[in-house]
Order: C-alpha cells, then structure tokens, then sequence
C-alpha cells in the first residue's frame, strides 16, 4: 500500500526545492548587485575625491603664488619705505643748507677764498668739509674759530691740515687749509 500523502509530500518537497533554489538565486542576484552598487559608490567617491584633491591643490599653488608676491611686495614697500623717509629728512633739511651756506657767507672773511665746499656721511653724522686759502694760518684759525661762534649748526670745527706755501706768480705766501665741521640737525648723503 502506498500512501497517497507522498504524492503530496513529493510536491511540498520540491515546491520547497524550487523555493529554495530560487530564494538562493535571487540572494546571489541581490549580493551581486550590491557588490556592483558599492563598487559603482566606491568609484565615483575616488573620482570625487580625486578632482576635490586636485582642486584643492590648484587652489593651494594659487595661494602659494599670491602669498609670495605678498611678501615680494611688502619687502618692497619696506625697502621704500626706509628711502622715502630719508628723502622727507632730506627735503625738511633743504632750507637748513641755505642758512648753512648764508652763515658761511657771512663769517668768511675777505682774506679767505674757498676751494672746495663738499660734505661727507661718517658714522651716520653729517660732515662738511672745507678746503681753500688763506692769507695766512692765523687768517684760517680765525675763520674757523668764527664757524664755531657765529653758527647754530656748527659743532666743533676741526682743522684738518695747514700748509703754507709761497705763490709762484705773486710771491705772496698763502696758507692752504682744511676744516672739517660736524653739521647739527641735518640729513642727507654725500652731496
């Protein structure tokens, strides 16, 4: 005798069979297809993040240029600036060299002629330095004495050598000198 609940159970057994092979295909169907999603993901956020990198590479160089001509430009304008507040020394000092050269005018007596009249920078102090003749070294001690008393600007002349010598022409003797004097308030180079 056979039973006829096999025939069922058959049935139930395979319809179980294809169920299973069914629920197991369309989970490896799911797996792959998330495998492929993911993979898709993973690629597109290496692509974003790669342009994002170079991005912010090319933003950062940018920068970096923009940042050195900055300091191109501040070095500069420092550099300027230190030439630009000795030239406005300079200019209010300009009106200090025409009472320089009045003085002297002034003091200078009729047996002095002036040869030279420069002025030289030494140790951040300006120097004027005189050269010329006088009638006789007494004549250029007095000049320079009167450089000292009838000037403001004027420190303490030095006399920086006398000689005296007989002209060739006339045969008058003349004492050739120089005088250094320390100038006070003035700015400037060698003029």
């Amino acid at each position: 005798m056979i039973n006829i609940n096999l025939i069922a159970e058959r049935r139930a057994r395979k319809q179980r069979e294809v169920t299973i092979l069914r629920m197991s295909s369309l989970g490896v169907v799911l797996v792959v297809f998330i495998m492929v999603v993911l993979n898709i993901a993973w690629w597109k956020l290496n692509v974003d993040t790669a342009h994002t990198l170079n991005m912010t590479e090319q933003t950062l160089q940018e920068r970096r240029i923009e940042r050195d001509e900055f300091r191109a430009l501040k070095a500069d304008v420092e550099e300027k600036r230190e030439i630009v507040n000795l030239l406005a020394q300079v200019r209010v000092s300009e009106s200090a060299w025409m009472i320089i050269l009045a003085d002297v005018s002034r003091v200078i007596s009729h047996d002095v002629v002036l040869a030279s009249f420069a002025t030289e920078t030494k140790n951040d102090a300006i120097w004027l330095r005189l050269t010329g003749r006088a009638r006789d070294i007494k004549t250029a001690g007095d000049f320079m004495e009167s450089l000292r008393v009838g000037t403001r600007w004027a420190k303490t002349p030095t006399l920086g050598g006398v000689t005296s010598s007989e002209s060739r022409d006339t045969g008058v003797t003349v004492a050739t000198f120089e005088i250094r004097v320390p100038v006070e308030g003035l700015y400037g180079g060698e003029f």
